[in-house]
């Protein structure tokens, strides 16, 4: 799809592997797992953008870009790729927003009988081949659905239709007025299959209809069932619907591409999107720059703010846009133009004196979109009215998660300075700032303990204060300050004192911060049952900053199931940080008297390194850990562990939990889908079992697929979904171990991943982001995060159970 910004569009869907152009090997081959791409047409460019569109891309008239995929039926691509890759160490994990208020996996309103299916267990009743997005930009529909967004399910036989709010930087989608019990088009023929939409040169809304009586993909449908079908019957049957109003006449508009370049110039104010989007287009491809002053005066003169993004952009393409119009534009009172200016502006303010002055003056903007943008573009520079500004949006803006992400982007390697910018004059931050403002501060500490930099992290420790009570903000910076420096196993001591022996971790004479001091009441606070429970928390990070023999006892005290659990979590992690080879004893000791929350995150942190591993499998050969009690996901990651030593040690001692014929289990246990099983049984055995990786009806842990609509599955499906989980898997979750260059090992699904960072999500959901720097060795298992072998775990009664719960799931 053509962009306002004279860049091509491209959907990815699930396709992993990295693009190049053979007629310049000299590039890089630019990766596209999880992401799609866009194309630069002049020199065969690309490079990626976030998105992971399966099928279809939309812009509306302001250049906002929305994606679908599947079941997620519309997506906006909220934050630039470059803007979110530039700093790794800012925890932005997605830049894309599900914006539908009726949700993922939206409930449709099909009015066709719908034949049985055997994809994945996902309802018929919810959006399950979402494709072709699309704004409608035309002129020929009436005013109301102008910037509607339209979205295709070719499974259920329609064409949904929602309206967009601003909220913040992004939307809000909902359903059209009228529309909330039925769909904007829906057929009664359950082989019409619409997966494309269009404005077309006339204004009409134009649908594609690829007909199909079969429209799952093969592998998904059994064998069996395969050779009775016909897969390709209807290919000769697709046809293109025009929706347009009863009675009106289209007319279209010629052959824009025999008019002249002043012609195209002035088409870009025609009320039609496809005639602007085309016209701007010709004007790039033919880079004729006799149109250049015709732009200039488009660009300052017209009433239609739609109509200037289209002449700056054309004139960008052209090599010919003035830092003078961009100093307009940032002024112009639409804020959509001012957005893309700041943009434009971007490249060019190391060179532009006109230009900076023009940017600071958008810190106090009234739009949401322009602040935020602006929190963005600041990136760029890397001087003390940057900084000014970005801690005056943080103090305006903090409660929005995106102008957060964004001012956490820009700050990169100056995390220390806004934080003395923002505790030195934003008194909000300094005294008691809320949840989003101490979340913000804490990102940033720990941006500077992983940093590294001995000298920033004495400037950090400036700003902490002393005294018996240190405030909140406090608190806040020295619990990030010592997560960061964990992420390498570094301590206070030696980064501060670099001329002493690491090892010896000696004390922190230089440091402006009495360390001994902060460490005590650090111990005090963790310790206190009537502080909150943030705070605790946080003080229990804080013992991290310190050596291990001080913090030992007061974190192995706070893993008691009588403190709060996010005190306990943070025990544990705070521990694991060490790096010590006695920790994993220490986190496996208490094991019988653990929650099963703690035992997971226990888990988390002992199977990180050979030496955790280790502990783990001697704590089991020893009957001080049950082998039941190790998830099957747990064991086929040490039976997968990159160390023989410890691959072959998991693989005996879990020798009978595995059984490599899977095919052979499920027919053997092919009579479970006949009994009769118990729901309420069911439901406590999927709530111990399952709710860590799937959601249903809004419990549980977003790692595998929803399962929405699963009552429509057939029990034997079911029960081969159970016991043969890599039967039919697709690539979001396959499991990855990733060996990092410090001696850790961690694995997941890839749940996002930058060109500078991946993050794995593992069960509960928590997620591990790694630099590419960091990562010595990754590869896939070639298998789900689900593991087999559950029959081993579950009866065959516990088994039907449970597939009686999942058949009576609304």
């Amino acid at each position: 799809v053509w962009g306002l910004d004279n860049w091509i569009y491209g959907a990815n869907g699930d396709s992993d592997g990295a693009i190049e152009a053979p007629e310049h090997a000299d590039r890089p081959g630019v990766p596209i797992r999880r992401r799609d791409f866009r194309m630069r047409p002049d020199d065969a460019w690309i490079e990626p953008v976030a998105g992971e569109s399966q099928y279809g891309i939309a812009f509306d008239d302001w250049g906002n870009r929305f994606v679908c995929n599947n079941s997620a039926h519309i997506r906006h691509a909220v934050m630039g790729t470059r803007y979110a890759d530039r700093n790794p160490l800012a925890g932005i994990t997605s830049v894309i927003q599900e914006v539908a208020d009726h949700g993922s996996k939206a409930k449709v309103f099909p009015i066709s009988e719908q034949p049985e299916r055997f994809n994945d267990p996902l309802d018929v009743g919810r959006f399950t081949a979402a494709c072709g997005i699309h704004v409608y930009r035309g002129d020929l529909l009436p005013e109301e659905y102008r910037g509607n967004v339209f979205v295709c399910d070719a499974v259920g036989n329609l064409v949904h239709r929602d309206v967009l709010e601003p909220d913040g930087p992004t939307f809000i989608a909902r359903r059209a007025p009228g529309e909330e019990t039925h769909e904007f088009l829906a057929s009664t023929d359950a082989w019409c299959r619409p997966v494309y939409l269009a404005t077309g040169p006339d204004g009409a809304l134009y649908v594609v209809d690829m007909y199909r009586a079969v429209i799952e993909h093969p592998e998904w449908i059994p064998d069996s069932i395969e050779k009775t079908l016909d897969l390709r019957a209807g290919s000769d049957r697709g046809r293109i619907y025009r929706i347009r109003p009863d009675g009106a006449r289209p007319k279209p508009p010629g052959r824009i591409d025999e008019r002249s370049s002043g012609e195209l110039v002035a088409l870009l104010e025609h009320p039609n999107g496809w005639c602007r989007d085309t016209a701007q287009r010709l004007l790039f491809e033919r880079q004729d720059r006799h149109a250049v002053p015709a732009l200039e005066a488009l660009a300052r003169t017209t009433a239609s703010p739609v109509a200037r993004l289209h002449a700056l952009h054309a004139l960008d393409g052209l090599s010919a846009l003035s830092d003078d119009d961009l100093v307009r534009a940032l002024a112009n009172p639409h804020p959509a133009v001012r957005v893309h200016a700041l943009r434009l502006a971007e490249p060019r303010l190391d060179e532009s004196a006109a230009l900076r002055p023009a940017v600071r003056a958008l810190g106090d903007d009234p739009d949401d979109r322009v602040r935020f943008q602006l929190a963005c573009t600041l990136g760029v520079r890397d001087d003390a009215a940057s900084l000014e500004i970005l801690a005056k949006l943080a103090s305006r803006d903090s409660a929005s998660r995106w102008e957060r992400l964004a001012i956490l982007s820009s700050a990169r390697d100056r995390a220390g300075r806004l934080l003395a910018e923002l505790l030195g004059r934003h008194d909000d931050f300094r005294a008691e700032p809320n949840s989003e403002r101490r979340g913000l501060l804490h990102r940033l500490a720990f941006m500077v303990g992983a940093r590294g930099d001995a000298a920033e992290v004495r400037g950090m420790l400036d700003l902490v204060g002393s005294g018996e009570e240190l405030p909140r903000s406090s608190l806040a910076l020295l619990a990030g300050l010592a997560e960061g420096l964990a992420r390498d196993g570094r301590s206070l001591g030696a980064l501060l004192h670099r001329d002493g022996p690491a090892a010896a971790n000696p004390p922190v004479e230089k440091s402006p911060l009495d360390l001994a001091g902060v460490l005590e009441m650090a111990r005090r606070l963790a310790l206190d049952p009537a502080r909150p429970a943030g705070d605790r928390a946080d003080a229990a990070r804080t013992l991290g900053l310190g050596p291990l023999a001080g913090a030992r006892d007061p974190l192995v005290q706070l893993m008691g199931h009588e403190h709060p659990e996010a005190v306990e979590l943070a025990a544990v992690r705070t521990l694991g940080g060490f790096h010590d080879p006695s920790v994993p004893a220490l986190l496996i000791e208490r094991w019988a008297s653990e929650s099963p929350a703690l035992r997971r995150e226990v888990l988390d942190e002992v199977l990180r390194f050979p030496a955790g591993c280790a502990a783990l499998l001697d704590a089991v050969e020893a009957d001080e850990v049950a082998r039941a009690e190790i998830e099957p996901a747990r064991r086929d990651q040490l039976r997968n562990h990159p160390d023989p030593a410890i691959r072959q040690r998991a693989a005996q001692l879990f020798a009978r939990d595995t059984n490599t014929d899977r095919r052979k289990v499920v027919e053997e246990y092919a009579d479970v889908a006949e009994m009769s099983g118990d729901r309420a049984r069911g439901q406590a055995l999927f709530t111990k079992h399952c709710v860590q990786c799937h959601t249903v009806q809004g419990v549980g842990r977003a790692v595998g697929p929803e399962l929405v609509g699963v009552r429509k599955r057939e029990r034997a499906a079911l029960l081969e979904d159970v016991l043969n989980p890599n039967a039919a898997l697709a690539p979001p979750y396959i499991n990855y171990v990733v060996a990092t260059k410090s001696g850790s090992v961690l694995s997941g699904i890839i749940a996002n991943e930058s060109a500078t960072s991946i993050t794995l999500r593992r069960a509960e959901g928590a997620e591990d982001t790694l630099l590419r720097e960091e990562i010595d060795e990754i590869h896939s298992t070639g298998k789900s995060l689900m593991p087999e072998g559950l029959e081993k775990d579950l009866s065959r009664q516990e088994l039907a159970d449970i597939i009686e719960y999942l058949k009576q799931i609304q």
